[in-house]
Order: C-alpha cells, then sequence, then structure tokens
C-alpha cells in the first residue's frame, strides 16, 4: 500500500500546489481530505489513521487525534506556531513535529505595518464609503516621528523592528531574553513591557502565547490612550472584550487582526467593529513562502519519510529517552516555557556536554534558580528523574560527536543552530563569555585566593602544568608572575610535566590547569608533586575530579565547552585567565613595592633585549 499524506492547509488543499508534485515523486500518495477548509475532529479521525505524514495548518491536533493514527511519523506545520498540537502525546507516541521556521516572517512582518498603516490612515473606512458612492475623507495619522511597541523580537518581530526604521518610527521592543547582539540603526532600545505600552503610539504582537492573554483591561489601561494595537500572532494574546472596552472608550482608535481563535471564526461584534481591521490569516501566504528554497513547508524531511531533502526545522523529536533527541525536545518547548524553566532549557542547550555531569545543585546554581525549579523542569520534559535526563544529554552528545563532521548537526557550538547569522552568533559567543566570566567569579572563594597567594609568595619556582588550549591561562601566568619577581616553568611536553614534578622541593609550587581535572599527565604530575612535599594549586571546572582532590588549594571556573564541529571553545578559558588575573591582581596588592619593583626591572630588561635573538623566560 502506497504511504499517504493529508494535506489540509486551506492554501494547498484548494487546488493543490506545485510543490506537493515533491511528495508525489517521491512516492507518496498525496491527499486532500477537506478541500479548501479546516478538516473537523470527526474528520481528523476518519483520514489520519491511513496516514504516515500530516501537512497541517492551524486545526488542533490533539491527544485523541493521535491516537488515531498509530502508523503517522511526522507532522510537518505549515507555518511555525505548534501551540495547536499535543507536543507531549506528539512526543509519547513517537510522532516528528516540524515547522517551516522562517518561512513566513517577512509576509507576517510586511502584513503587521500594512494593517498599522491601512489603520492609521483609515484606509478601509475611506475605501467602503467610496464603494458605496460616497466621498468622505477622513483624517489619518503619519507613522514618521511615532513610537512603535514591538512584542517579541524573534524572526517575525527583529523584521518588523527594521520597516518600522524604515519609516521614520522609534522602535522599542521588549522581549523575555533580548539579544545583545541585535542593534539595529536607527532609535532602538529594548525595553520593559510596561515601559513599552506606557510609550509607544502603536503595538505589534509578535510572541508565542500565553496561559492567560497579554493584552487585557490592565495592559490596555497602561497603554497610551489613542494607541492602536495590531495582532499577527495568535487570538489567545488579545482579551477581545476589553479590546472592544478601550475602543468605546478612547483608550484604543483601532485594532487589527490577521488570527483566530478558529478558522473561519464565528460572528463576533469585534469583527464587526468599525474600527477594526480583520484579514482571514493571510500572514503566512505571499507567494515567496511557497518558493523561497530554505523554507518549505511541504517538504516533511529529517528521515522521518525517505527520499525527501532535509529544509524544514525540526521543532520535536521522538521521546526524549530515544538518544540524540532530547536537546530538540527542549528547543520545541523553549518558547512555551515560562522566565525561570526557559533559562534551565537555554543553559542546557548552549551548554549540553558540561550539564551532564552536573548535580542538581550545580545546575540550579549555574542557572540562577532553585533544585525544585530544575525538577519541575524535568517533570515538564516527562522524564522520571534528573539522573534520566543527565543521561538523556550524554546520549546527545555522544550521537551528535559519533556523526562526526560528515552529519548536517543542529547544535555545533556553543549553543549556535546551523544558519545562525553573524549578529546572532556574536551575541551567543558574547552571551556565553559574560555566563563564564560571572559564574567563575561567583565560585571565587577569597579564603582560597589568599592562601593560594601566600603559596606562591613562598615558593622558589613555580611549575605550569597545562595541555592543549588551557597552555593560554599558563602562558598568561608565566607571564604575569615571571614579571611580579617569581620564577616560573612551562614545558608543554607531558613526559617532561611529569618528570619535572619528581624533582621538586616543599620550596615549590605547581599549578596544574585542567577544564575536566583528569587530564593523565597532569594528573600524574599532581600525585607526584605531592610526594616531594612541594604544595599545588588546581584550577579547574570539576570538583568533584582527581586534580581538585590532589590540590592543596584547589580554584574552580565556570567552564562552557563547544559542541559539535568546533570542539572546545575560546569562551571556556575565560574563567581559568580570570583565575590566573585575580591570583596576579591579589598577589601585586599584597607585595605593591616589590611587586612594582621586578615590573620596572622586567620591562627594562624587555626593551634592553627585544631585538637580540634568545629563548623567552618560558621553556618549550
Amino acid at each position: 500500500m502506497t504511504a499517504r499524506i493529508a494535506v489540509t492547509p486551506r492554501s494547498l488543499s484548494q487546488g493543490g500546489h506545485p510543490a506537493l508534485a515533491a511528495l508525489e515523486a517521491a512516492g507518496y500518495d498525496v491527499v486532500f481530505p477537506t478541500p479548501g477548509r479546516q478538516p473537523t475532529r470527526e474528520e481528523q479521525l476518519r483520514f489520519l489513521p491511513a496516514c504516515v505524514g500530516y501537512l497541517a495548518g492551524v486545526e488542533p491536533i490533539t491527544r485523541e487525534v493521535l491516537a488515531a493514527a498509530p502508523g503517522l511519523k511526522v507532522i510537518s506545520r505549515n507555518g511555525v506556531g505548534v501551540d495547536s498540537v499535543d507536543l507531549t502525546a506528539a512526543a509519547e507516541q513517537g510522532v516528528a513535529v516540524e515547522t517551516a521556521a522562517g518561512a513566513n516572517a517577512q509576509g507576517v512582518a510586511e502584513l503587521a505595518i500594512a494593517l498599522l498603516l491601512a489603520g492609521l490612515r483609515r484606509i478601509p473606512p475611506q475605501d467602503a464609503a467610496l464603494k458605496a458612492d460616497r466621498w468622505q475623507r477622513i483624517e489619518g495619522r503619519e507613522v514618521v516621528g511615532r513610537t512603535l511597541g514591538v512584542v517579541g523580537c524573534g524572526q517575525i518581530g527583529r523584521r518588523v523592528v527594521r520597516l518600522g526604521l524604515g519609516l521614520g518610527m522609534s522602535v522599542r521592543a521588549f522581549d523575555a531574553f533580548p539579544d545583545p547582539a541585535f542593534t539595529p540603526a536607527g532609535d532602538f532600545s529594548y525595553t520593559t513591557m510596561e515601559d513599552l505600552l506606557a510609550c509607544s503610539d502603536a503595538v505589534t504582537l509578535h510572541c508565542p502565547p500565553a496561559q492567560r492573554p497579554l493584552i487585557d483591561k490592565r495592559a490596555l489601561a497602561a497603554m497610551r490612550p489613542g494607541g492602536y494595537l495590531v495582532n499577527t500572532a495568535r487570538s489567545s494574546l488579545v482579551d477581545d472584550g476589553a479590546v472592544l472596552e478601550a475602543l468605546a472608550g478612547g483608550r484604543l482608535i483601532g485594532y487589527a487582526t490577521d488570527v483566530y481563535d478558529q478558522e473561519p471564526p464565528a460572528p463576533q461584534e469585534l469583527l464587526h467593529h468599525p474600527q477594526v481591521i480583520t484579514t482571514p490569516h493571510i500572514g503566512g501566504t505571499p507567494e515567496r513562502v511557497w518558493s523561497a528554497p530554505p523554507a518549505r513547508p511541504w517538504r516533511i524531511c529529517y528521515g522521518y519519510l525517505p527520499s525527501l531533502p532535509e529544509t524544514t526545522e525540526r521543532v520535536m523529536a521522538v521521546p526524549a529517552d530515544e538518544a540524540g533527541n532530547v536537546l530538540h525536545l527542549i528547543t520545541s518547548k523553549l518558547p512555551y516555557l515560562p522566565g525561570a524553566l526557559r533559562q534551565i532549557g537555554e543553559y542546557l542547550l548552549a551548554h549540553p556536554q558540561q550539564a551532564q555531569s552536573m548535580t542538581i545543585s550545580q545546575l540550579a546554581s549555574a542557572c540562577g534558580v532553585a533544585e525544585s525549579t530544575v525538577s519541575r523542569f524535568v517533570r515538564e520534559l516527562r522524564m522520571d528523574s534528573y539522573h534520566s535526563l543527565r543521561l538523556s544529554l550524554a546520549e546527545a552528545t555522544f550521537a551528535t560527536r559519533s556523526a562526526g563532521a560528515g552529519r548536517d548537526e543542529e547544535f555545533v557550538y556553543e549553543g549556535i543552530l546551523r544558519g545562525d547569522e553573524p549578529p546572532a552568533i556574536v551575541g551567543k559567543i558574547e552571551r556565553s563569555s559574560r555566563q563564564t566570566l560571572t559564574q567563575t567569579a561567583k565560585q571565587v572563594s577569597g579564603d582560597a585566593i589568599s592562601r593560594a597567594v601566600d603559596l606562591l609568595h613562598d615558593a622558589d619556582a613555580v611549575v605550569f602544568c597545562c595541555m592543549g588550549s588551557s597552555s593560554i591561562a599558563a602562558e598568561e601566568g608565566v607571564m604575569r608572575f615571571t614579571r611580579a619577581g617569581k620564577k616560573c616553568l612551562l614545558y608543554r611536553d607531558q613526559s617532561v610535566q611529569v618528570m619535572l614534578a619528581t624533582i621538586l622541593t616543599p620550596r615549590d609550587v605547581l599549578i596544574g590547569i585542567s577544564d575536566s581535572g583528569k587530564s593523565t599527565a597532569i594528573v600524574d604530575a599532581m600525585r607526584l608533586a605531592r610526594q616531594t612535599g612541594a604544595t599545588s594549586i588546581g584550577i579547574t571546572s570539576a570538583q568533584d575530579s582527581p586534580l581538585a582532590e590532589l590540590s592543596d588549594v584547589p580554584l574552580f571556573t565556570s567552564n562552557v565547552t563547544g559542541e559539535g564541529l568546533y570542539g572546545e571553545s575560546v569562551t571556556s578559558k575565560w574563567g581559568q585567565l580570570l583565575l590566573i588575573d585575580i591570583l596576579y591582581a591579589t598577589y601585586a596588592a599584597r607585595h605593591f613595592d616589590d611587586t612594582l619593583q621586578h615590573l620596572k626591572e622586567t620591562y627594562e630588561a624587555g626593551i634592553r633585549h627585544s631585538r637580540s635573538p634568545g629563548s623567552p623566560p618560558v621553556e618549550s
């Protein structure tokens, strides 16, 4: 029997679309069960049991509907939202849910601006009057110099920001997680929701749905009198009754919407209000959406159904207990999680390798939340324990590495996703770097720094042991403390490091640097140094590691580990460099005069011999 794919979006099912020929060419039986209209629950229950794929519109896809389709492998949403799909039931049943991320972003953004301009210039009533043979002019408003408030600064919201700026507007945006790398030219800034409502002449919504309306009586009362509201996101974001009251009272001069609780919507007062503009959910229907190769929602992909190219964005993988899919599960839920849970999700997506070795208290500390919030996050993923989450993270990162560079990986570096543009990459790396520095600083123990500085002051020689990119911090330490008057040694050859440890004396200090705290040569050197009576300082991110246990003074970093194609990231070294800097600055502050004298002497020596061939203080 030929595998069947049901197509229900009205824009595709009424007359079809040439793009669907790709599905038929791949051998699928493409059917249109309800041409030109949204299917009912009863109709879904009739046609879905025979389907392996479902190219869906906005109709609800409930647990009951999914249970009736045991052969269903994938749902490809004709758009970017997934709130109409029971994601939990889909994950339990092993049904992938996909979207055409970014496909309709420009179309929706342009529609939002078009609705805003039409409303402020009062175009619909004047058009209607002229069609009724009445010559009626109504005074409108220009947008130049006015303030546009954009709620939600994702792919659509950012396009709206740029369009608004292009029209000469000042733009204020609210986003739960603002991206500092998004800095369009013009009068733009992020602000709070309260300030946005108070200062904006017009507000446009581009955010995920919430448990209750975002724009209710309280929000409308906070808006500038005579404001305009546009909603091309989700109908549930707006309290229709509150909008009617605001229109009657003059708080709003107009409202425009492209979204509804059901399609087509039931007759209601708001739809027929003379100050309301309505469009039949056309934001995602421009021709470009169906012809642009990067985002064709009709291609059901990622290997769930064979023979088709991979073009849409996966928002949910199969159940989280299967290897390699927990990161996709977290990604799918992220837009709909409240603040604290979203913080945890973003941290796990950015640092899955680090998180898999964390205790629940360590993860809670890293995310700035309570342990109970982490437990709640685990339940949100429908996992039975925190241990299950750690195992799933380990399986996901192992699967990514096993696939190698030839695999089209989703997560490649510091939470960076395939297709990220340079501004987004800059912002993500900047946040990772800042997070590493902030969390390392929080973990610094003043007592441990004092003990380490005392050891360094009394040492005849300071020996650095490191490997790989940890040598960045080691070389910085050699340079700093050599200029402060200490004899420092660094050999990059690990065998030499181990041999050197055997001849240390009780008046020497060995500094071992290892993110994992498990590097064999460094751990061996620390163990041998202890046998000679030498003291040691360990710099690591792993508090339960052999390096930490062998150190007389362990110092801990918050290590951000790179994933996928790029391996270990530069940002993970900021914590090590920060600790070296703190050690040096504390040493210099306590022994100020001596350090200043040595700095002068080493500087002058460097100037005198800067052109002479010779070995630098660092031996290698």
